[in-house]
């Protein structure tokens, strides 16, 4: 049972870096595109337009924007300094065909890492004993999540048990046990749990209303489900509820994996 697996962690420390809201330039851009692929043929100059494109040069563009990202904590969040690298860059390539490019920035309030945050477990609880920690490689902040303070978080780990769900249609279907939720104080401690909670306002709004009944000191997201697999690349900005909730929220790799 994975209730049993945490229940020999007793303790969590957690150092994570510290996040900050400030008004700075952001650049968004949207590339488009249309396609009778799926519908039809093409015509005469769609078929033109398909024979210059060279699959290996596109792949490398993808590589250069995935090396932008992997370099900055915060990947290239809207605002971020890898958003803006990378808007310099892509305006730098259509320059290099012959296009006019410009760039058009706007102030909004922004969110963004210092640097990478930082997951470790410390089993018997005493921060001066390193022989017992275990550093989670895995652990990335969620974005827009509310910053924890600079000296990062050190509180006791308790767990949230979920409905089982063979697959994504069995989300939201078996109520959450509201008797055993009850049973776990979260005020103040560090509040791991499946992603998948979010996933279905069945779930979604029993787990919101506890967070604010019982403000844990964060809130850390895993999955448990191979059918999950897709959830750790996950990082986009409609992730913007956690800023509502006031909590500091993480992602986490697949945590049996990770000890």
């Amino acid at each position: 049972m994975r209730e049993q697996l945490f229940a020999m962690l007793l303790t969590l420390l957690v150092v994570v870096a510290s996040t900050s809201a400030f008004c700075g330039q952001g650049v968004c851009g949207l590339l488009t595109s249309s396609s009778k692929l799926q519908g039809g043929s093409l015509d005469q100059y769609e078929e033109r337009v398909v024979a210059l494109v060279n699959g290996t040069r596109a792949y490398g563009y993808d590589l250069e924007l995935e090396s932008i990202a992997l370099a900055r904590p915060d990947f290239r969040s809207a605002g971020s300094i890898g958003a803006n690298e990378t808007a310099n860059w892509i305006k730098a390539q259509f320059e290099s065909f012959g296009l006019e490019a410009w760039l058009e920035p706007f102030e909004f309030t922004n969110w963004t890492l210092l640097e990478k945050p930082s997951l470790i477990i410390d089993v018997d609880g005493d921060q001066g004993t390193i022989g017992d920690q275990v550093v989670i490689d895995s652990f990335q902040c969620e974005h827009y999540s509310w910053p924890t303070p600079e000296e990062g978080v050190f509180a006791d780990l308790v767990i949230l048990p979920l409905p089982p769900a063979a697959d994504h249609t069995e989300i939201g279907k078996t109520p959450i046990d509201t008797i055993a939720w009850d049973e776990v104080n979260t005020t103040g401690k560090i509040l791991l749990i499946g992603r998948e909670v979010r996933m279905h306002p069945n779930w979604a709004q029993p787990f919101v209303n506890k967070l604010q009944l019982q403000p844990p000191a964060a809130v850390v997201y895993t999955w448990w489900y191979d059918w999950m697999n897709f959830t750790p690349p996950l990082y986009a900005s409609a992730a913007v509820a956690h800023w509502a909730i006031m909590v500091p929220t993480f992602g986490i790799w697949k945590f049996q994996q990770a000890l």
